[in-house]
């Protein structure tokens, strides 16, 4: 009867599809129905984040994008982090001595410093948890030296969110990151995953270390779904054998299709998202399951996905509750927690509270308030230089000179992942 009614009742949840952009899917869009704010609390110290599975958001800035080949997430950075996305991609380019975030030749709108002042903030507010950032170079025709001459300027002592850095990224001292960190070790801390050339180690983990292990295979939708689903379920049992390399697995679309279509289904077949959510919701996460046996193996890693939704993340993070204890001074997690599972017991729910109030995150009125520019959909300023890109109504004679987000093609630049 029990597991009658938990089938039921996970029917009832999934049925419950999600609608964006004229597609209707329980796996997708959704992301800010979940309140998973501090999914780490409770995961123990010398977890490595190579052992645990952490949902990323492939070009995660693209929400304001209206060009569906562009657009990659329908929603903004900080409801991913409070819907429980702890990997974060970006491509970053310098425009007027400012880095703003791009995804090909499109502006997404942001700037670095209005990321890294939200991954603080959430950061601030959940000071056990801990985010991986991947930076890449927006334009190929930029000089990797002037990316990095700006993404230091960015990290650096002497401004109010330069001063932060410290405390926030993550760092062993000098260039040496020889091993994935901990959960311990990286708690409150951004891990930056730095995928552009320069000095080995200088941000953070060089995306062509020996310790990283990604798998993106490229090609378009008409081949894609069916063949690429067989070979990221093949190199998921990858990630299960070695839990000393960070294995991300980018499950998205990249050649000559719509990101939408890839993870939401073309209508007539189940799309990445879908396919995703059920192999895991079918997968035990147990520590006596096929998945755990031996003492050194990893989960899944890093899944990067597009328009993520709540049913799928909650699949994904169930397998990190084996590394679960209850902290001195902290209150035991209380039941239930993810959706009905007609497999598995409900797993534990970690205690958030309410969503925040995400019109115009961060608050107006919270300090310290590294967004005012944004808030309430206020376009940035894409090189006023003032702090956290704050508006100076004189820093361009033309008001005009950068359009809409997504509107904006540079020749100079070119489409990337």
């Amino acid at each position: 009867m029990r597991f009658s009614l938990l089938a039921t009742l996970a029917s009832l949840a999934l049925s419950r599809a999600a609608i964006y952009g004229g597609f209707d899917d329980p796996w997708s869009f959704d992301l800010t129905q979940g309140s998973y704010n501090n999914w780490m609390h409770y995961i123990a110290d010398g977890v490595s984040l190579a052992s645990l599975t952490i949902p990323g958001t492939h070009n995660s800035m693209t929400v304001n994008i209206r060009d569906d080949l562009m657009q990659s997430q329908n929603t903004d950075l900080a409801q991913q982090l409070n819907g429980g996305i702890r990997y974060i991609d970006v491509s970053c380019m310098t425009m007027d001595n400012s880095l703003v975030v791009t995804h090909g030749d499109a502006l997404t709108g942001y700037t670095f410093d209005y990321v890294l002042a939200t991954l603080y903030q959430f950061l601030d507010r959940n000071p056990r948890e801990a985010v991986i950032l991947r930076i890449q170079k927006g334009n190929p025709l930029e000089s990797s030296a002037s990316l990095a001459a700006n993404i230091r300027r960015s990290l650096n002592p002497g401004t109010e969110l330069g001063n932060r850095a410290a405390d926030r990224i993550f760092s062993r001292g000098g260039y040496n990151i020889d091993t994935i960190p901990t959960l311990g070790e990286v708690r409150g801390k951004v891990f930056i995953l730095q995928d552009f050339d320069t000095s080995s180690g200088q941000f953070g983990l060089p995306w062509s270390s020996r310790l990283i292990s990604y798998y993106h295979f490229k090609f378009g939708l008409k081949k894609l779904l069916k063949a690429k689903w067989l070979v990221v379920h093949s190199y998921f049992t990858l990630s299960l054998n070695n839990a000393e390399k960070l294995y991300v697995t980018d499950v998205t679309v990249s050649v000559g299709s719509r990101p939408i279509t890839f993870a939401a289904g073309p209508h007539i077949d189940p799309g990445m998202n879908a396919r995703l959510g059920k192999y895991f919701q079918k997968a035990d996460p147990s520590p006596r399951s096929r998945f755990s046996w031996g003492s050194n193996k990893g989960y899944f890693g890093v899944i990067v996905m597009d328009f993520p939704g709540k049913s799928l993340v909650e699949q994904l993070l169930k397998f990190n509750k084996r590394y679960e204890v209850v902290p001195p001074g902290f209150p035991a997690p209380t039941r239930p927690g993810f959706s009905p599972n007609p497999a598995f017991p409900p797993a534990p729910n970690y205690g958030n509270p309410p969503a925040a109030n995400y019109h115009g995150f961060p608050p107006s009125n919270a300090p310290p308030n590294y967004g005012a520019a944004y808030a309430n959909g206020a376009a940035p300023n894409y090189g006023a230089g003032q702090p956290y890109g704050q508006p100076n109504p004189g820093a361009y004679p033309h008001p005009g000179a950068y359009p809409p987000a997504g509107n904006h093609r540079d020749p100079s630049s070119s489409n990337s992942q």
